[in-house]
């Protein structure tokens, strides 16, 4: 609640404000913890959305080349996007692991292979990606 409240007080700050994009990631990763699996992808989504943005922003607003500062900036704000995007994959993994667990619990035992299934296959997808790169 102190960082929808936090959200929602930073409105007069500019839309691709890096704060604005720290909060949302804050939230989504709260939403996680909370088993709120679906709004933490979406808070997530959001501070990814907000990065660009800024990205863009900085990259159009720099006429012919971006200052040492533009360049810093854009190349942290580069680097946070993966690993948002590395939080989304976790986010959803746990959401089938816990899935998986709950229809287990209530002898839904095919469906809960099932779920344990994709949370499987999703962190093999991210173990070949971090080997790959």
């Amino acid at each position: 609640e102190d960082i929808q409240l936090c959200i929602k007080k930073v409105k007069s700050l500019p839309k691709d404000s890096r704060i604005i994009a720290e909060a949302h990631y804050q939230l989504g990763v709260a939403q996680g913890f909370h088993a709120k699996f679906d709004e933490a992808v979406g808070s997530l989504n959001s501070a990814i959305s907000i990065i660009k943005e800024r990205m863009k922003n900085i990259k159009e607003g720099a006429k012919k080349w971006p200052s040492k500062e533009e360049m810093t900036d854009i190349t942290e704000l580069e680097a946070l996007v993966p690993e948002i995007e590395e939080k989304i994959a976790e986010t959803i993994a746990e959401a089938h692991y816990q899935l998986g667990v709950a229809q287990g619990f209530h002898a839904k035992f095919d469906e809960a292979v099932g779920s344990l299934n994709s949370a499987i296959s999703i962190i093999k997808e991210r173990m070949k990606n971090i080997k790959e790169g």
